[in-house]
């Protein structure tokens, strides 16, 4: 036997195995491919946080746009309800409804009767400082009174709001029949008398706030501009009373945070602003 068939057996078992050295087929990427698909990867990518970016930008955009139209908005609507029930339930003259307290027109003071709360004496009431009334629970966070008399004249009481000895809450005792009030100074009144309960409520501007009566009482925050113009009935500007027929109410709100990206066109500034504006019609001064 030749060598050559003594390898191809051993020990009497055929040798299948096939002796020629076979070339590797296995190949890998290239740099270039790798490079190509690393910026394809990383455009991808930035494209993608821009979209997200942009979406981000627009929801914030959108919100704060809201948000401004919502404080410009609430201001006029509670300016405009005030100015239109000013004087209501309340004797027809003798005193002043409106006040505008700044020459900015952004301070004014109105009267009204909240609840419609009045008392009208069918017998003569002697007193010393409880006084009785029909309904006490209407007068209930009121702290002045009005009272008419028979010949027209208008005089101003006060209840002692700090009178809470039980059962009175707030000078008011609305356990007892009829209701009493507690004023602060001995009164008496007479058959025809009408006692109103009225109170002052002053809306003015704080820095950017709308603020009722104190600076602690916030109702509307970032009001950049407010202006409440009153004229008569020849649209002429007022700031009498009596001649006031309707008023124009003028807010402009600003934007909570700056945007550097953005300049005001006017003020220069990067705060962008929304601009609101309202005529009312003053229902005490006016006929139909």
């Amino acid at each position: 036997m030749s060598q050559q068939q003594s390898l191809k057996t051993f020990n009497g078992i055929p040798d299948t195995r096939d002796n020629t050295v076979k070339k590797s087929n296995c190949s890998g990427f290239t740099l270039i491919e790798i490079l190509i698909a690393s910026s394809l990867s990383l455009i991808l990518v930035i494209g993608i946080l821009r979209l997200y970016l942009s979406f981000v930008n627009s929801y914030n955009m959108q919100d704060v746009i809201t948000e401004m139209n919502q404080n410009a908005s609430y201001t006029c609507k509670r300016l405009s309800d005030e100015i239109m029930q000013a004087g209501a339930y309340l004797p027809d003259s003798g005193y002043t409804i409106i006040t505008v307290n700044s020459s900015s027109n952004n301070d004014i003071t109105i009267r009204a009767n909240p609840f419609a709360a009045f008392q009208v004496f069918v017998i003569d009431t002697f007193t010393a400082e409880k006084m009785p009334v029909d309904n006490g629970v209407l007068f209930r966070g009121i702290k002045d009174l009005l009272k008419l008399d028979t010949n027209g004249t208008l005089s101003e009481y006060s209840i002692n709001t700090a009178y809470n000895v039980a059962p009175f809450e707030e000078g008011v005792n609305t356990d007892s029949v009829p209701n009493e009030i507690y004023l602060t100074a001995p009164s008496s009144f007479v058959h025809g008398d009408i006692l109103f309960a009225s109170r002052e409520y002053r809306y003015y501007k704080n820095g950017t706030t709308l603020c009722l009566n104190t600076d602690d009482n916030i109702l509307a925050e970032n009001i950049d501009s407010l202006s409440v113009t009153f004229y008569d009935t020849a649209k002429a500007v007022t700031t009498s009373w009596t001649s006031m027929r309707y008023a124009s109410i003028y807010v402009r709100s600003r934007a909570g945070v700056a945007d550097l990206k953005y300049t005001h066109p006017t003020v220069g500034d990067h705060y962008r602003r929304y601009v609101q504006t309202m005529d009312v019609l003053i229902r005490k001064n006016s006929t139909f």
